[in-house]
């Protein structure tokens, strides 16, 4: 596959991207949110990324994560209002898919409207369906390069596949200038864990658990790697 440069003030960072076809695509089903449970405090460090990304409120651009980026000067289409509103209800209730059809029904009314392919990206992302979210992601891209929202997700894309490395990257270059995004601090810090960068991981984890201590399993998240740059030090 090609590669394409998710331009940025201040960064410059490269995605591989994931081309998607009717054959290739994940089945669309009717889902809810399932969220997973750890028994342990190095259970709840290990499955952090499933953890989170089980969370709605986490991923699927509710107004914690996500923030309104439309031109203020564009002339607000009272019918796509009524429909994110819709979608909205749709994540708080679980009911992903619901939100997806919600989303696309935006996007048959306006083809270029950002943030409808962003949110309808993070609740592919939310149901596991990386090439959707990826495509979405890479036309939200297209459509806003300078917005580092989109970085976001596509670090957090990264990071629920696993690709500690590359959202770490994503994660940097939209920090640039969302420097108080306690989750992608939160997720760049579990990435450097992973990557065995312990006094980086805890200096992140740290930061978001001042920014959000609502960010589930943090404070365990800080203990662990306090534990790990002590052993270091030994």
């Amino acid at each position: 596959p090609g590669r394409r440069a998710v331009k940025g003030r201040g960064a410059s960072v490269k995605l591989n991207t994931i081309k998607v076809s009717k054959r290739t695509a994940a089945p669309r089903t009717r889902a809810s949110v399932r969220v997973a449970t750890a028994d342990t405090p190095e259970e709840a460090l290990a499955m952090g990324d499933s953890h989170d990304f089980a969370m709605p409120e986490m991923i699927a651009t509710l107004s914690s994560d996500e923030h309104d980026t439309e031109n203020g000067s564009k002339e607000v289409d009272p019918q796509i209002v009524e429909i994110t509103e819709n979608a909205k209800a749709a994540l708080n209730e679980g009911a992903l898919e619901d939100a997806v059809d919600y989303y696309s029904d935006i996007i048959d009314i306006d083809g270029e409207h950002y943030e409808a392919f962003l949110r309808r990206g993070r609740v592919h992302l939310d149901l596991g369906d990386y090439g959707r979210a990826m495509s979405d992601f890479t036309v939200a891209d297209d459509l806003q390069p300078d917005n580092p929202h989109t970085r976001v997700a596509l670090g957090d894309l990264l990071f629920a596949r696993k690709e500690y490395s590359r959202s770490i990257e994503f994660y940097n270059a939209a920090l640039v200038e969302l420097p108080e995004h306690a989750m992608a601090i939160c997720r760049r810090g579990i990435g450097y864990y992973y990557k065995r960068q312990f006094p980086e991981a805890l200096r992140d984890l740290e930061q978001a658990y001042k920014l959000d201590r609502s960010i589930p399993n943090i404070a365990t998240y800080v203990i662990m790697a306090k534990k790990k740059v002590k052993n270091l030090a030994q």
